[in-house]
Parts: C-alpha cells; sequence; structure tokens
C-alpha cells in the first residue's frame, strides 16, 4: 500500500511539474548551450520536508540525465502569518519585492498554502512564468 501512495505522490508532484517545465522551457529566451530552468519553490515553511526535497532532488538530476536540463531550485519560504496581517502585508511584500529583483523564475511551484500568495500576487512578481500548485502529503 505504502508503494502505491509514493507513486500516487510522486505523480501528484510531477505531472504538474512536467507540465510547468514544458510550458517554461517552450518559452523561455536564452542561448546557453545547456538549457537551463530557474525553479522558484514556494513553501509555506521555513523547514521542508525532507521527502518533498528529496522529491525535487530526484526531479532536478532526471531532467538533467535524461534530457539535459539544467534545473536550479530556488527556496522561499512565504509567511502567511504576515502576508495576511493588514498591518504587516505592505512591508512583507516590499522585502518579498526586494529579495527577487528579477530575473524572473521559469517556473514556480508552490507547496501547499504558499499557493494563496503565488494566486494572488503573481502578477506582480512572476507575470510571465507558469504557477503549479501542488499540495502534498506523507500518507
Amino acid at each position: 500500500m505504502e508503494s502505491i501512495v509514493m507513486r500516487v505522490l510522486v505523480f501528484s508532484i510531477f505531472f504538474p511539474l512536467l507540465l510547468g517545465v514544458a510550458w517554461a522551457q517552450e518559452n523561455r529566451t536564452g542561448t546557453e548551450s545547456t538549457p537551463h530552468l530557474r525553479v522558484l519553490v514556494l513553501t509555506p515553511t521555513r523547514v521542508m520536508a525532507p521527502w518533498v526535497e528529496n522529491s525535487l532532488d530526484s526531479f532536478r538530476q532526471a531532467m538533467r540525465d535524461q534530457h539535459g536540463i539544467r534545473v536550479s531550485l530556488e527556496w522561499e519560504p512565504v509567511n502567511l502569518d504576515r502576508y495576511f496581517d493588514p498591518a504587516q502585508r505592505s512591508q512583507y511584500l516590499q522585502e518579498f519585492a526586494a529579495n527577487h529583483p528579477g530575473p524572473e523564475p521559469d517556473l514556480v511551484l508552490t507547496i501547499q498554502s504558499a499557493a494563496l500568495f503565488a494566486f494572488e500576487q503573481g502578477e506582480r512578481f512572476f507575470p510571465t512564468a507558469p504557477v503549479v500548485a501542488v499540495r502534498v502529503n506523507q500518507s
């Protein structure tokens, strides 16, 4: 049973991610000899669950080994408490903008509730990047 759950989990993470990768690769610019995909991973917590991190590392390695695409993952915890607090929201958005001056990522992957931030602020911070929302459970 655990193997079936893990396969469903991996499929639920990687299928939307692969769709986003395909879109980003089709629409990216640049003349690098090795294709490079910049992925911004938005998380709801400062600590990434090891099994999620391992899954994303496996994805990065598979893209390199099987497709010749170098994937760089940038992790960013989204502080939803500050984001949804009216008194702190403006300052938090300014800090997020300062931490991400550009260039825009090729793909934005949101995990769990960080998708709320991405869908509300996506046009401001990454207007042309596809946003892929993933809900992950360790069942």
